[in-house]
């Protein structure tokens, strides 16, 4: 019965049963253990957290024309492993928007 209900709540977009289902799917507690699905859980998880706040600020500072500054940002969050991140630095490499010197 839990389950379905934090079913429910990540389909609201509701983080903690997100978590929640992620620790369930994880131990196998009332439903068979799936490693998979709790990492895709707790994925969703971690994209929902402040991170998300940190891509935004990357974003204001590429669209302000603060490209070497966005490239920062998105390659702080890319090591972490936030695939939009990753998209967003290979972008702006691709578009030759390198201009500082590592």
């Amino acid at each position: 019965l839990a389950i379905k209900y934090f079913q429910l709540a990540s389909q609201s977009g509701h983080v903690n049963a997100y978590y929640n289902l992620a620790q369930i799917h994880a131990t196998g507690t009332g439903v068979p253990r799936n490693c998979h699905t709790a990492v895709e859980l707790y994925k969703n998880v971690a994209e929902r957290g402040r991170w998300s706040e940190r891509l935004m600020e990357a974003y204001v500072s590429y669209r302000g024309g603060r490209v070497d500054e966005a490239l920062f940002k998105y390659l702080f969050l890319a090591e972490l492993g936030y695939e939009p991140a990753q998209t967003n630095f290979a972008y702006i490499i691709d578009r030759g928007g390198l201009k500082i010197a590592f």
